[in-house]
């Protein structure tokens, strides 16, 4: 099964991937979803509103059905709460979005939901699991008046992420009233004169939202290190940065240390380094880390990992395709 925008829905981005509206307080806008099911007999599709969430690692992740609805998610509402398509069919839902007269001025995403009425099973040797797909697309609303993406960055720390490979984290907290997509550079200066930069781009983060953006650190560390973390970019005035001391007690391991353990013994490979090593993405497997490490921080929570984010600059990625990123996106498949 599948969502996506119904062709010539109103409020979609030239990407085609989410809805992306801007409405006044107070004012009300609607849409189309198209739902497809593309297996062998007719579904029962629920279709639902959910809201947007920053992923702990960056990203945008959406609330789970169910689930009370604090935010963004309260102002939309689907035509039909329950459908039915026929094998290998197609269904369009209209959908309308409601600014209370008091909204705050900025991005407030939300996400329309087509999930299987009925949950799939999965059988594998003496392993039976249920699955329930949904589909996400994101609708991303930009209330209008003054509106900015600002941040505040907590300390960071030195981690030992999946598998103990040594990981800088520094939150990070939008303070402002637009989502972003920030830059964080971070140093290192430790023992005997050790110094090193690194600089990744940080996915995206809501307004309210705080992620624990990592970085995975390419050499051992042991001992004490001075880090410094400093967040640019996305409209940001100048670099905004924050320091800690970190002590090491043992040494961490690296990417590339475990890419060269697992080759070496292909019997202890976890599943998901498998799939990447095979794969032969190169970066790959620093980015099947950060799923591992979210869905552990994250546990049971209200989001899910996966997609790639059609965010606001334009997000980057179109559509509900399936990747391993930090976070998910605005627009979501997942199983």
């Amino acid at each position: 099964m599948g969502a996506a925008p119904a062709p010539g829905a109103r409020g979609v981005l030239a990407s085609g991937g989410y809805y992306a509206p801007s409405i006044a307080p107070g004012s009300t806008w609607t849409s189309v979803l198209l739902v497809s099911n593309g297996s062998a007999q007719a579904a029962p599709i629920v279709v639902y509103a959910a809201d947007g969430l920053t992923a702990d690692a960056s990203g945008a992740v959406y609330s789970n059905l169910g689930q009370p609805l604090i935010a963004a998610g309260m102002w939309l509402t689907p035509s039909s709460r329950t459908i039915r398509v026929q094998a290998d069919g197609q269904m369009t839902v209209e959908f309308k979005v409601t600014v209370p007269r008091n909204a705050t001025p900025g991005d407030h995403l939300a996400g329309i939901v087509a999930q299987s009425g009925v949950p799939m099973q999965s059988n594998s040797g003496q392993l039976r699991v249920n699955v329930e797909a949904r589909a996400v697309v994101g609708v991303l609303i930009r209330v209008p008046g003054p509106a900015s993406f600002d941040v505040k960055v907590g300390k960071p720390t030195i981690e030992g992420g999946p598998e103990l490979i040594g990981e800088v984290v520094t939150p990070i907290t939008d303070t402002g009233r637009l989502i972003g997509k920030p830059i964080d550079t971070v140093s290192l200066k430790g023992p005997n004169g050790y110094e090193k930069m690194l600089q990744q781009n940080v996915d995206t983060i809501l307004p309210g939202g705080t992620a624990h953006f990592p970085i995975y650190w390419p050499d051992h560390l042991h001992g004490p290190y001075e880090v410094t973390s400093c967040v640019s970019g996305a409209g940001l005035t100048g670099n905004i940065c924050n320091s800690a001391t970190v002590d090491i007690e043992g040494s961490t391991k690296t990417v590339s240390q475990l890419r060269r353990k697992h080759v070496a013994s292909p019997s202890r490979i976890p599943s998901w380094v498998i799939a990447l090593l095979s794969a032969g993405i190169g970066c790959a497997l620093t980015f099947g880390l950060m799923h591992l490490r979210q869905s552990r921080r994250q546990g049971d929570g209200p989001g899910s990992a996966a997609t790639p984010d059609p965010g606001v600059e334009p997000l980057t990625g179109s559509g509900p395709t399936t990747r391993l990123r930090q976070g998910a996106v605005l627009g979501e498949r997942q199983s």
